[in-house]
């Protein structure tokens, strides 16, 4: 049986090999591709809309494009390698992106900010210029040319459903409506490629009866899914060999590779894909390094959203921007998430995160022993300042977070003298101070967390550009 990737779409049984749409997974090591346009999985949590769709916010539009650019490229070299990539035609699912475009109007407190957007569609993933227009059914029929697909549609026709109907110019029309005039499903060659693009109906297979059980308020695939999965998978696999008897040359002999055999034209060709494979190496250099410049300049948001060991990470990359020397503390069986010292005192923070609570009394626990436990130390003369970091309900937007410490959080902090500090607070001083160094803001930043005793860090106002707004604010940005 040959390398399967499904992606975007999970085959009953979990036959082939899965991955998601929000991945940056290579296909070089398929063999058949069977891909559907889903980008669900591209989560926004800005929840805009434009003109009644759904309209992504800055971060969410770069993933979303990012992925669309990589899946696009891994499909065009998946067929130029030889590779059949099976596309289900899902729903057309457009959205709008973020643009990157800004302008602004007016001064003062009528100044604004306005972002603007462009359209984006999942289909954006294809590299050749069709169009899908939306349209849904289930009566279809095989066009005459459709030989290669008649054992795969005695098995699957019934079950195939048809979201779109396909415009352009396509090499072979397959799957029809039933008064022929609309195209459902096609093979599309790329120019110079000896791989196929076979465009077929989607197949609902999770809305299929007898295919999923519940359990434990979980969903799982039944045997006769599992053996609907693999006859899915023998299918396409007969599609491709079909398509490959189809289009098969004699191999080159060993011997017809001699350059003695070269056409001027091939060598010429031959020295500019040499050229080009050059290019490509320097070009894969560049973008993995601006990948780990964006992975490190991005560290600032895990304030936002995260928890554990990354939040612990994010935060000391903050505190260093406010002007302290912080890092984790690890001494035989001592272990601080943070200790961090500046002109202002030394202190030693724990850091929680919570998916949609408020932060509790247990973690300010731990932060008492660990005061006591570092005094205890020796050469250790003074008690550090404690300070408890809280990034509660984080998979909340900032705006619609509540209560970040429960009420015996704050009364525990206040008979300790412990700072409070809502992680999203420190990001918005910590993003300004990584694009705007400034030390006397920075120093007030210290002072605000030295002076909170059993209170909410309430921190500097941060300067920004007229009319942007700040993280947190109830009021979503603006678009044209």
């Amino acid at each position: 049986m040959k390398t399967v990737f499904t992606v975007g779409v999970d085959l009953p049984g979990h036959v082939g090999e899965y991955v998601r749409f929000n991945s940056d997974t290579s296909l070089l090591d398929a063999d058949i591709v069977v891909f559907r346009p889903d980008m669900s999985d591209v989560y926004d949590y800005s929840g805009e809309s434009y003109k009644g769709k759904r309209c992504y916010g800055e971060y969410a539009s770069f993933e979303l494009k990012e992925r669309i650019a990589h899946w696009r490229r891994e499909l065009q070299s998946s067929v130029h390698s030889g590779k059949t990539v099976f596309i289900l035609l899902a729903d057309k699912d457009e959205v709008f992106v973020d643009s990157g475009q800004r302008t602004y109007s007016g001064t003062g407190r009528n100044a604004r900010t306005t972002r603007h957007v462009e359209p984006c569609c999942n289909y954006n993933v294809l590299p050749f210029g069709i169009e899908i227009t939306t349209a849904s059914g289930r009566v279809m029929t095989l066009s005459d040319k459709a030989t290669i697909l008649r054992d795969y549609w005695n098995a699957f026709g019934e079950l195939s459903v048809y979201k779109g109907m396909i415009t352009g110019t396509v090499t072979t029309p397959l799957v029809l409506s039933k008064d022929r005039k609309y195209v459902f499903g096609a093979i599309v060659q790329l120019k110079g490629s000896t791989g196929n693009f076979v465009l077929l109906p989607d197949i609902p297979f999770a809305k299929i009866p007898g295919l999923l059980t519940d359990k434990d308020d979980k969903s799982y695939w039944t045997k006769k899914a599992t053996a609907l999965g693999q006859q899915f998978l023998e299918a396409i696999c007969g599609i491709d060999e079909l398509l490959h008897s189809q289009s098969a040359r004699t191999p080159q002999p060993a011997w017809a590779k001699d350059r003695v055999f070269d056409l001027p034209a091939e060598r010429m060709i031959n020295e500019e894909l040499l050229r080009l494979e050059q290019r490509k190496l320097v070009l894969q250099k560049e973008e993995d390094d601006l990948k780990q410049r964006l992975n490190e300049e991005a560290l600032l948001k895990g304030l936002l959203y995260e928890q554990g060991h990354i939040l612990e990470t994010a935060i000391i990359r903050a505190l260093v921007l406010l002007g302290f020397t912080a890092s984790r503390f690890r001494e035989s069986d001592s272990e601080f998430d943070v200790v961090f010292e500046s002109a202002e005192g030394r202190f030693i923070g724990e850091a929680e995160g919570k998916d949609n609570k408020p932060i509790n009394i247990d973690k300010l626990r731990q932060l008492e022993m660990n005061i006591h436990e570092d005094f205890a130390r020796d050469g250790v003369k003074d008690m550090a300042k404690p300070v408890l970091f809280g990034n509660a309900a984080r998979l909340n937007a900032p705006a619609e977070r509540k209560e970040f410490f429960t009420n015996k959080c704050m009364t525990a902090a206040k008979r300790i003298g412990c700072a409070l500090v809502r992680t999203p607070d420190l990001f918005q001083v910590s993003r300004h101070l990584s694009s705007s160094p400034n030390s006397d803001f920075a120093r007030l930043c210290r002072e605000a967390i030295l002076s909170a005793s059993g209170d909410v860090v309430t921190f500097p106002h941060v300067p920004t550009p007229e009319g942007e707004e700040q993280i947190g604010t109830t009021t979503g940005s603006s678009v044209p």
